[in-house]
């Protein structure tokens, strides 16, 4: 029985150490941005008749931080890639919660409110049978539907195929649904 069991262990680590190592390729990237303003005269908030800042209506010293990142995670082929982008933006510095929770708020004592925007969250990947490229992209991604029409984060699949010196690009996109029943409709 201890022979049997030495030579199972044994094809066991032979198996074990046969499989190929996979490599993985991570990049963070960010732009972290602090910014201030000391004593502006910017004209827009001055009271041209005192000739003095708006009572009320804004500082003249000021921040604030808005910070973007993104994080890539990618196979060390490329055949699979995940990227995960969030914007923390325009805390001003000092600013109280608000409530309702919104934008630049959360600046002030003991941590913040909830700031954090998630700007894409997707899979791309190669399609494995394909000799060409043929990519497919899943989730909260940039979408461009021409650089002067348009171009916005939006949830759906995007893909793209090459056949020689032909580009194809499908997408199906779902920025908004409607929830709205027919009642007499029997189906769920």
């Amino acid at each position: 029985m201890s022979k049997r069991v030495g030579l199972i262990l044994a094809a066991l680590l032979v198996v074990a150490f046969a499989i190929p190592s996979f490599a993985a390729d991570v990049k963070i990237k960010g732009d972290f941005n602090n910014r201030f303003m000391v004593y502006t005269d910017h004209n827009d908030w001055l009271d041209s008749e005192k000739g003095v800042l708006k009572d009320g209506s804004s500082s003249e010293t000021w921040g604030e931080a808005k910070y973007r990142m993104w994080f890539d995670a990618s196979t060390n082929d490329g055949k699979v890639k995940g990227v995960y982008a969030l914007e923390i933006g325009a805390l001003e510095y000092g600013k109280p919660s608000g409530s309702p929770a919104g934008k630049s708020t959360g600046g002030s004592y003991s941590g913040d409110t909830i700031n954090i925007e998630t700007r894409w969250l997707y899979t791309d990947f190669q399609l494995p049978w394909a000799c060409e490229k043929a990519r497919i992209r899943m989730g909260l991604q940039p979408f461009k539907v021409n650089s002067y029409l348009w171009a916005e984060t939006v949830m759906g699949v995007t893909s793209d195929f090459a056949f020689g010196p032909v580009n194809l690009n499908l997408a199906w996109l779902r920025p908004v649904r409607d929830e709205t029943k027919d009642p007499d409709d029997d189906m769920e």
